[in-house]
């Protein structure tokens, strides 16, 4: 099972323009991940949806519609209704009577997706909108909009917002590839390509760094503004991972760093009191769902305070670095600290290297299992480092053999895994039908031992001249049951 980790700094930035979110109907719903794609004689509109913000009360409703839009043709799509608690029941019975009573019309029955708003408790509100419509050509120059309706309940007036989400959006469509003209077609058909090793399922993970520079953060009563900042920056983080498809987060691990300011003991009750705090907080929050949640504070980070130290152009550098080695904690390092020439290190300390230790570090581990053709194609464009190497090799032989999709994909495979036999083994391969030498020993070269290299090896000697040596390999993966180089050998044994 591959394993690999992808390091951000601070909170996640969306890549690609499909993941740039933007807020809607007067700030209070955000949406994300828009994705249009058309394929055969559908179009696919995607979104994500978060409703955090949303503010209706308990007994009110909402109705969102999406709908695309040219000069002069508009297309609604599937609404979303947005229910508050009694709403939500009110629904319900009006749902069962009307089965009782199926001639009987109500607007408030009517088939589509529903969400129920519980204010009761801060979570993570969000859900994944995807549709399929039939294409037609006026909406390659249409644009996309959300209509806003309000119930008018409660003796309130009922508003409709309109919001653009998407104007003209570039949608994707299907492009049929062709063999380059760099391609040696003749070894294209000898060279052997390997398959990917079965995987059910990846184990990834994210890791970010969320700054506290400011000391009030740290001061007093403001454990709540702590929890607070936190919250929100690593909300940003949990979202860019659940917008993934075949996501399911498994952990989120979360450590806070303090700066040592005052009664080691002192700080160290404070960072567990921190602790415990800050992971029931995310707990309430909801922010963690169904993963296992862990939270520990650092007391005093002197490690980190030791690196940066070291790192920058303070006076008295060298004697700041054989205080913090020399004198333990418990005897009074900060003291000494202090006092060492008139405070003037100590005040460079406080003011330059104590607030970027003051941090929260955070990992998201989560699965996520192989998508389709169309999802993989969508996250090679924009999250190609979450991809499988199987999700890779599917969506490299969904396009023509040789064409530059083809190649780019496998290319990118290779780079993506580098310690992978069947993706060097692979990139080699294509390298070698473009009669890249130097790429193709680059990517071959450290596997030329095995069996599974053997045909390629074969045609790149082959292409060296090195008939030798080619027939060796040729013959090799012949035993071996690999079709393609027998016609290699033979072609070989034809030529003088």
């Amino acid at each position: 099972m591959k394993k690999r980790v992808l390091f951000l700094s601070g909170m996640l930035i969306a890549l690609g323009g499909g993941l740039l979110a933007q807020d809607a109907y007067k700030g209070q719903v955000r949406v994300s991940g828009l994705h249009f794609y058309q394929k055969s004689n559908m179009l696919q509109v995607e979104m994500d949806i978060n409703y955090d913000g949303l503010q209706i009360d308990s007994n009110e409703s909402l109705t969102m519609t999406p709908y695309l839009q040219n000069a002069d043709q508009r297309l609604d799509l599937p609404s979303v209704l947005v229910n508050g608690l009694q709403e939500q029941k009110a629904y319900h019975r009006a749902e069962v009577l009307g089965k009782g009573n199926p001639s009987t019309p109500d607007a408030k029955v009517a088939e589509r997706p529903i969400v129920v708003l519980d204010k009761g408790r801060m979570k993570v509100n969000e859900f994944n909108y995807k549709v399929e419509v039939p294409f037609q050509d006026w909406m390659y120059a249409c644009s996309l909009f959300m209509e806003f309706k309000e119930c008018g309940c409660n003796g309130k007036t009922a508003h409709t917002f309109e919001d653009c989400l998407a104007e003209q959006p570039n949608i994707e469509r299907p492009r049929t590839s062709t063999i380059t003209p760099d391609i040696d077609r003749k070894i294209l058909t000898w060279i052997h390509l390997l398959p990917a090793p079965l995987t059910v399922e990846q184990n990834l993970s994210i890791a970010g760094n969320i700054p506290l520079n400011n000391a009030n953060l740290f001061r007093g009563n403001s454990q709540r503004k702590l929890n607070h900042e936190v919250y929100y920056k690593l909300l940003e983080a949990v979202r860019e991972v659940r917008q993934m498809k075949g996501v399911e987060i498994t952990t989120i691990d979360v450590t806070g760093y303090s700066s040592p300011i005052g009664n080691l003991e002192k700080n160290e009750r404070k960072a567990l009191n921190r602790s415990l705090s800050l992971k029931e907080y995310l707990y309430d929050t909801g922010l963690a769902g169904k993963a296992n949640l862990n939270v520990r504070w650092v007391a005093e980070d002197w490690d980190s305070i030791t690196s940066l130290v070291k790192a920058s152009d303070m006076m008295l550098r060298e004697a700041v670095l054989d205080l913090i080695q020399q004198i333990d904690v418990s005897r009074g390092r900060e003291t000494m600290l202090s006092q060492l020439a008139d405070g003037g290190p100590y005040k460079y300390l406080t003011t330059k290297i104590f607030p970027q230790v003051r941090r929260v570090e955070y990992t998201i581990r989560f699965q996520r299992q192989a998508s389709g053709i169309e999802d993989s194609r969508f996250l090679l464009k924009n999250r190609p480092d979450v991809l499988s190497l199987e999700e890779f090799f599917a969506l490299a032989s969904s396009y023509p053999k040789g064409s530059t999709e083809f190649n780019d994909v496998y290319d990118l495979a290779a780079r993506l895994f580098p310690n992978s036999p069947e993706a060097c083994i692979n990139a080699g391969a294509v390298a070698l039908t473009r009669k890249d030498l130097q790429r193709a020993h680059k990517y071959l070269d450290p596997y030329a031992a095995l069996p599974q290299a053997s045909c390629n090896m074969g045609l790149l000697h082959l292409l060296e001249g090195n008939r030798e040596k080619a027939e060796v390999y040729l013959s090799l993966a012949k035993a071996n049951g690999v079709t393609p180089a027998a016609a290699a050998l033979e072609y070989l044994k034809s030529k003088p």
